[in-house]
């Protein structure tokens, strides 16, 4: 790692931040029985002092006995995949790695890793001894995409181990993630005050103030590194006058002054130093040589080195970022063309870095250097490094004589470049709307343009415009592109319910195209988009099937298609073997909306802990993957069971968070989502006025919120609270229209809520209490717990006293498994009303259980080791270890052994009173 200040020069006017690191490091050191680990983000502009301040950092925790891993981003390496994490990992890695990460960093061969596979074995090795580790990136912003990313997700998981990450970058440069992995925030690092300026140039040029001192102070504005150079040019030159640029403009200025004053084969060796990722003093050299025709030899380095330009100590390290820039910028453009093509030669072994630079030594359009960088991609590939794949197809456009190549490759970029967004993807199609004009490619564009440009995507037309694009697709022999493309119209169709000739031409896409020939994810999709005609035909096909469909992305299709059909047994089921295969396959981004959806499947099962669980964990990785529509839906989730368990606060501000960014996304849809946790918190609450005005917008046909098949989740917390509230014949025709469907469609999930809602709103609720009652409602018991509420209330009005108690004590028992605290209460109230005496009741510990520590605390339970927990939730082995190490005392025990016993016997929610 570089070290930018020399050690005759004091740090000043830093203690604070000083202070702040060495409390970071104190927290993880040996002597700590409870480990705080940290990630902190260092921000300023350029010179500001943001890797002296590391480099102190560095000191401080080397005279702790800490081990530390450093990298610094080099702008040449930028696109090159795992290069700075091959350089943090360098000294750790003992000539090994483990697959994934051996396969990212080209140690060794193997099946193409995920990031976040690569991320986790990274974390992997840095917590698997108690050593402490002190994790220090310079200057982010030009760290390639892949190590930013992965230190982002080791930054979000280090908060139990003996880990602190400090990374720096400038204010404006991107950071991959990191200033928002950066739980522990920023250090942001400004100009120096007066006194700490003055003492830092009083160390620099010591004695009498020179004439030009207070004119340094005044240009300077604080920042360090400004001080001492533009002093030092100041005191050579005696006159120097660039106020009027930037501050960064005049830096690179004053050491572009230096690097013209240099003999012309200093300045060779700089600009191959400059233009190098390595300090490779030998291939410099020979590169300089190469370029300028000049017999320079490693000793032409000593006027550099005299002029400040190079770290004290001899080497090729520039002493600033801003230096390398300088010495770029002072070169013309042949200058800089020969040099690459120099270090290319020099660089004949390593095919990725080669290619770079003769990239960059092109004049004008090259086919040979074009191919080479797309066979780079497929490395890349290969590496699981689609951001640098992405980029090194693009340079190859840029590079192609032919327009057909050049086209072909920047489709094959921005393919590559799908998943991931961002500012390149979106620069490559607006590129390729020029460019692109077979009708193939076309569709491919318009999809993305829809779906990454963010389009409206709920809207009829929108529809429309999809399935066309995927018939398109197919037609010129795209296949799993066109499925993917018809997927997300049969998707859409389930959300926004268009009118029946827009449904009608998605079906026709799906059937009579050829699109689908496995006749099981053609009905999953045929019942996504017209759920009441295709249920039967999808729910028989499925169980026919078995589980011969293993892949996750097939288990998820279907799992969303059991959904539309309401057989809410099966979406967990297909989700629960989904992200079994996704957490091997480490795909974060399809587990954080596999996990959404069964958290919303337990919802409507009455599985709290399910919920709570998959939607913690779905919240976490959507927030991580970038997925807000999905972070919405999981936030959505907790706001549901908020309300269920009586904190109507929480659920009504987890609502009010979703509603403000669905409307801002302009995802209306999602708006019954929202309509239904405020009608459940209300419901909860008693506010039954209240309750029935939020449902009714989801079965309302011009309200905002209206969704037809959401009322099938809605449709008992309707029915309630228009009882409550004295609207019961508001409702009967909506009920009596949700029977005929249930008849006609067969949703599992409807025809349960019509069962179990009939008897509130009968003429004469007997015949359908004894329907009901005698139903086999043991897969719902959300909806059996209110069953019996409501038939114990009947009950007890008909004065059948002892009858009444016996459902009553049911209903109590079942919503206190649930955590339905209000509707518990209500039980206890009506046995209460009966004559029934409650005595107090032991409160339990395992809702103190955070939902991971739930869900760790399963997982020990069913066998599992520490290490096979964090492989699943992707955390550490030792983070597993002290979540345990919490859990026991909340649980009243001292053995993973007593776990399964101790999750068993505490399952229910706590309550003030017992029968």
């Amino acid at each position: 790692m570089r070290q930018l200040r020399h050690p005759q020069y004091p740090l000043v006017g830093r203690a604070a931040e000083l202070a702040r690191i060495g409390e970071l490091l104190d927290a993880i050191a040996p002597a700590t029985t409870a480990p705080r680990g940290a990630a902190v983000v260092v921000c300023g502009e350029p010179g500001v002092g943001k890797s002296v301040l590391l480099t102190a950092a560095r000191e401080l925790a080397a005279a702790r006995g800490f081990r530390v891993l450093a990298c610094a981003g080099v702008l040449i390496e930028s696109d090159l995949p795992y290069s700075g994490l091959h350089q943090l990992l360098r000294p750790v890695l003992s000539g090994a790695a483990g697959d994934a990460l051996g396969v990212a960093l080209g140690l060794r061969d193997g099946d193409i890793p995920g990031l976040h596979q690569v991320a986790m074995a990274v974390l992997e090795l840095l917590t698997d001894h108690e050593a402490p580790v002190l994790l220090l990136a310079d200057d982010v912003q030009w760290l390639d995409r892949e190590t930013t990313g992965v230190l982002a997700f080791v930054a979000r998981r280090i908060a139990d181990e003996r880990v602190v990450l400090l990374a720096s970058t400038r204010d404006a440069g991107p950071a991959g993630g990191l200033r928002e992995a950066a739980a522990d925030g920023r250090i942001v690092l400004g100009g120096l005050d007066a006194e700490a300026a003055a003492i830092l140039l009083r160390a620099h040029v010591p004695g009498p103030p020179a004439p030009w001192r207070d004119r340094v102070l005044a240009m300077a504005h604080g920042n360090p590194l400004a001080l001492v150079e533009l002093a030092t040019a100041l005191a050579r030159s005696g006159d120097f006058t660039p106020a009027e640029l930037p501050l960064t403009d005049r830096l690179e200025r004053v050491f572009g002054m230096r690097v013209r004053d240099l003999p012309p084969g200093t300045r060779m060796l700089l600009l191959a130093a400059a233009l190098h990722d390595r300090e490779d003093e030998t291939g410099i050299v020979v590169a300089a040589v190469r370029a300028g025709g000049l017999p320079v030899t490693a000793d032409d380095l000593t006027p550099a080195a005299a002029a400040g330009l190079l770290e004290p100590g001899g080497g090729l390290r520039f002493r600033h970022p801003l230096i390398r820039s300088a010495v770029r910028h002072s070169a013309t453009a042949a200058q800089r063309q020969r040099t690459h093509a120099g270090l290319a030669e020099v660089l004949a072994g390593d095919q990725d870095r080669q290619v770079w630079h003769l990239a960059a030594a092109c004049a004008g359009p090259d086919e040979t250097v074009a191919a080479a960088l797309e066979r780079a991609a497929t490395r890349a590939v290969r590496r699981g490094a689609p951001d640098a794949a992405c980029a090194a197809l693009e340079r190859a456009a840029r590079l192609s004589p032919d327009r057909d190549d050049r086209v072909r490759r920047l489709i094959a970029a921005a393919d590559i470049g799908f998943g991931a967004g961002g500012p390149r993807f979106a620069r490559l199609v607006t590129e390729l709307d020029a460019l692109v004009v077979d009708p193939v490619s076309r569709a491919r564009l318009e999809f993305w343009q829809q779906e990454l440009l963010r389009q409206d995507w709920s809207t009829e037309e929108a529809v429309i415009a999809t399935a066309e694009m995927a018939l398109r697709l197919h037609a010129a022999g795209h296949p799993e592109q066109a499925v993917d493309v018809i997927t997300t119209a049969a998707v859409r169709c389930w959300w926004i319910s268009p009118a029946p000739p827009v449904r009608q031409r998605v079906i026709a896409a799906v059937r009579d195209s050829g699109l689908l020939t496995v006749e099981l994810m053609r009905a999953s999709l045929l019942v996504q988009v017209e759920p009441e005609t295709y249920a039967a035909e999808f729910l028989s096909r499925l169980a026919e099937s078995g589980d011969e469909v293993r892949e996750p992305p097939d288990l998820m299709r279907l799992g969303f298609a059991a959904s539309a059909a309401g057989d809410m047994s099966a979406v967990v089921d297909l989700f629960d073997r989904a992200t079994d295969g996704l957490r091997r396959q480490g795909r974060l981004g399809l587990l954080a909306q596999a996990l959404a959806a069964q958290a919303w499947a337990g919802l409507r099962l009455g599985r709290p802990e399910l919920t709570v669980t998959t939607a913690a964990e779905s919240l976490r990785l959507a927030e991580e993957t970038g997925q807000p529509r999905w972070a919405v839906m999981a936030r959505l989730a907790e706001a549901v069971v908020a309300g269920r368990r009586g904190d109507r606060p929480a659920a009504d501000a987890t609502a009010a968070e979703a509603e403000a960014a669905l409307l801002r996304s302009g995802v209306r849809p999602l708006l019954a989502m929202v309509e239904f946790a405020r009608g459940t918190a209300a419901l909860g609450a008693g506010e039954f006025a209240t309750a029935f005005d939020r449902l009714w917008m989801i079965f309302d046909p011009s309200a905002a919120a209206h969704q037809p098949s959401v009322r099938a989740w809605a449709l008992p917390d309707l029915v309630e609270a228009a009882v409550y509230s004295g609207r019961v014949d508001q409702v009967r025709q909506v009920h009596a229209e949700m029977t005929s469907l249930a008849e006609r469609a067969g949703w599992p999930l409807l025809r349960i809520a019509v069962l179990c809602t009939a008897p509130l709103i009968a003429a004469d609720p007997a015949p359908a209490f004894a329907a009901a009652t005698a139903y086999d409602l043991g897969g719902w018991p959300w909806h059996r717990a209110r069953l019996l509420l409501a038939h114990g209330v009947w009950l007890r009005r008909k004065r059948r006293i002892v009858a009444s108690r016996e459902s009553l004590r049911a209903a109590r028992r079942l919503f206190r498994d649930l955590g339905a605290v209000p509707w518990a209460a209500r039980a206890d109230a009506e046995l209460v009303a009966s004559g029934e005496r409650l005595r107090a009741r032991t409160v339990t510990d395992r809702e103190a259980l955070t939902p991971q520590e739930l869900q760790i605390a399963r997982m020990a339970a069913t066998g599992l080791t520490n290490r096979e927990i964090g492989e699943r939730l992707f955390i550490s082995h030792r983070t597993v270890r002290t979540h345990l190490y919490r859990i026991f005392p909340k649980l009243d025990v001292t053995s993973r052994s007593e776990l399964g016993r101790a999750l068993g016997e505490s399952g229910r929610s706590p309550s003030t009173y017992d029968a």
